[in-house]
């Protein structure tokens, strides 16, 4: 697969809304860089961002932190080989508006826990640090999401993944790479339809 440039992308999809992105040899993934329209950060949230990108990618155990949009630190937590754990009254509250990173030892894009931890905390931005690269999702509109929002989404996901997972598996990709392509599938479905963007960052 051939990368695209954030126009080329724009131009063949048909959409200025669409934020599913990636590099060339992911499956379903193109492009590399944020898209348009996705606000940018303080000089300090960047330093940071940068600085737990660097701490998280070599770790062989899931860590998460959440940052406020200066960078500063609000919360941090240590988790197992393939799980980090979040506490829904104590922890959830913290994340609205915020910026949550974590990683992924086995390089995964964002799972389906994570999507949904995405919107059900109404949070800014939720990236998966790997050790070649960063899955990333970013809410583009300032506005709360409804719980009617939040409900569609959650269906919208489970049964498009699961519809995209069965075609993947059938048509003889390897579990891996169906899973990567059913992510990346649905969640152009769901970019086309809400201020959402979702790409892979390979410059870390």
């Amino acid at each position: 697969m051939t990368a695209l440039s954030y126009k080329e992308y724009r131009l063949q999809k048909g959409s200025s809304r669409s934020g599913n992105f990636g590099h060339a040899g992911r499956p379903g993934l193109v492009g590399g860089s944020a898209p348009i329209g996705y606000q940018p950060t303080t000089l300090r949230l960047q330093k940071e961002i940068a600085s737990q990108t660097k701490k998280m990618k070599p770790l062989t155990k899931e860590k998460a932190v959440i940052l406020d949009s200066t960078g500063k630190i609000i919360k941090e937590f240590e988790g197992d080989e393939d799980t980090v754990e979040f506490d829904e009254e104590e922890d959830w509250p913290l994340m609205k508006d915020q910026i949550v990173i974590h990683n992924h030892p086995d390089g995964e894009p964002l799972s389906s826990d994570d999507f949904m931890l995405f919107i059900n905390t109404d949070m800014r931005e939720f990236q998966a640090i790997g050790p070649e690269g960063a899955y990333k999702i970013a809410k583009l509109s300032k506005t709360d999401w409804t719980q009617e929002q939040v409900t569609e989404m959650r269906e919208i996901y489970s049964t498009t993944y699961n519809k995209f997972l069965k075609e993947a598996t059938d048509k003889g990709l390897s579990e891996h790479d169906a899973m990567h392509q059913a992510v990346t599938q649905t969640m152009s479905v769901i970019t086309d339809k809400y201020p959402i963007a979702y790409w892979y960052d390979p410059n870390l």
